[in-house]
């Protein structure tokens, strides 16, 4: 036989299960809102990639620099080791405002195509065609919806 709960017993433990499985829904459902699927990321490369291209054209604008920033969370870092290390957000922003003033890369072409996005847990690994015929690959890595860090392997 089976040992009797007073009423309130029976309350409290049921509130307390109540709670761990409440509490366990709403980590999953904040877990799933912090991480984007496969297509959010895929399409955020893209969306990135064009934002790109569009402030490296000649008369590119700050409109345009501002739009790409908006992809970048708030302690977003660019890493290319080969080229000079690492580049926290604000840096790379001055820079990209004086390669607007100076004339951006002085074409109209694209300066990234691109030809493969390989989504992972919070992260892809990019393949882009330069303009100039180069792959370049890179990594692009996710904090919630904005780009937390990019780094270079070219």
């Amino acid at each position: 036989m089976l040992p009797t709960r007073s009423p309130v017993a029976a309350a409290v433990f049921a509130l307390i299960f109540l709670n761990a499985v409440w509490s366990v829904a709403a980590n999953e459902q904040a877990t799933a809102v912090n991480t984007l699927s496969a297509g959010q990321i895929a399409a955020k490369v893209q969306q990135a990639t064009v934002a790109l291209n569009d402030v490296a054209r000649k008369g590119a604008t700050q409109a345009q620099a501002d739009q790409l920033f908006a992809l970048y969370s708030a302690d977003f870092v660019y890493q290319h080791d080969k080229y000079g290390g690492i580049y926290p957000r604000e840096q790379l922003y001055r820079n990209t405002l004086r390669m607007i003033q100076n004339g951006g890369d002085n074409t109209l072409t694209d300066r990234y195509q691109l030809l493969q996005i390989l989504p992972g847990e919070s992260s892809a690994a990019v393949l882009r065609l330069t303009r100039d015929g180069q792959q370049h690959l890179s990594v692009f890595e996710f904090s919630g919806d904005k780009i937390s860090k990019i780094k270079e392997y070219w």
